[in-house]
């Protein structure tokens, strides 16, 4: 399906998403360091909020009231992205706010059963600042890649990435913990009845709820034996996704470029709080090329579109 979309697009007139942007490397590789960094943001969400649950005991809203603390933690850091932006580079920026996630994903790995809730407090300072770092620049640059009277594709695609990064972010580090959880749940379960294995190696859930029908002793080994399973599971993927942090911090300070146009960097703080806020909730409106000014932009970006191998760029008029 994704072959019939690019070929399809490629010989549009008018594309919903001209695929030559792609081309772009401020486009590129904002598209996939996004995707990367709420990945990483919701995966981890994904999984804590279960060890909030079913390890340490916590209920629902007193699992919700602990994640709080990363709102206000890139709500301190994200208006500090133009001015780092400016003085180190756009992507020196990103790369070390991927740096920071990939460190906040390996302290992950110290997890154990009756982990305090301050080290999570702690691990989640770096990964939370790394996002609100890598956001906005990589916002910036997307949107610049993009010709002002396609500002609509660029925000829509701003989005499409993030949604795609949250979804791609529950489904492989959930699936990465589970495959983890399973296997280990094989050996434990050995010598259990074929009812509590097949329960035991589904979820933790079950495997909780199963231990609770079981004498003492034997609830108590498939307790403890299930969480540290999926505390091992948690350790498995957060060590993939730090991998993968790496891997896109070294990407971006390879493709990114230093400065961004202007008219797409965040400007100052307000502005950073406002671009990151609009963009990451509701997107941008398009904007049209209807006033004489904007026929201009939509040339000037139209012959900047055209120097790019591939083909030419539907006239202004069209």
């Amino acid at each position: 399906m994704l072959t019939l979309f690019v070929f399809w697009e490629l010989h549009k007139d008018d594309p919903m998403l001209d695929i030559r942007y792609f081309k772009i490397p401020a486009f590129s590789t904002g598209t996939g360091g996004m995707i990367l960094v709420f990945m990483s943001m919701y995966g981890v969400m994904f999984l804590v909020s279960q060890y909030f649950q079913l390890v340490l005991d916590y209920s629902p809203l007193e699992t919700a009231v602990r994640l709080l603390p990363m709102a206000p933690i890139m709500i301190i850091v994200a208006p500090l992205t133009p001015r780092l932006g400016k003085r180190f580079g756009a992507h020196r920026t990103v790369s070390f706010g991927m740096c920071c996630v990939a460190l906040g994903l390996i302290m992950l790995r110290n997890l154990g059963l009756t982990t305090p809730y301050w080290y999570l407090l702690v691990s989640f300072i770096p990964l939370v600042s790394g996002i609100a770092l890598a956001m906005s620049p990589m916002t910036a640059a997307i949107m610049s890649a993009v010709p002002a009277n396609r500002a609509g594709a660029g925000s829509a695609m701003n989005d499409a990435t993030r949604e795609l990064g949250a979804a791609l972010g529950i489904a492989v580090m959930g699936s990465v913990a589970s495959s983890q959880y399973a296997h280990k749940m094989d050996r434990l379960t050995t010598h259990f009845s074929p009812s509590v294995q097949e329960a035991a190696r589904t979820t933790l859930a079950d495997a909780l709820h199963a231990a609770t029908e079981l004498p003492s002793a034997a609830g108590k080994v498939l307790t403890v034996g299930s969480q540290t399973a999926f505390v091992d599971g948690i350790h498995f993927a957060v060590t993939v996704g730090s991998i993968l942090a790496l891997i896109a911090a070294a990407t971006v300070y390879r493709f990114l470029p230093r400065e961004l146009p202007d008219e797409a960097s965040m400007h100052g703080p307000v502005e950073a709080m406002e671009d990151t806020a609009e963009l990451g909730i509701a997107g941008v409106p398009p904007v049209f090329a209807d006033s004489a000014d904007d026929q201009t932009v939509a040339v000037d970006d139209a012959a900047r579109l055209d120097e790019l191998p591939g083909g030419s760029q539907p006239s202004p008029a069209h």
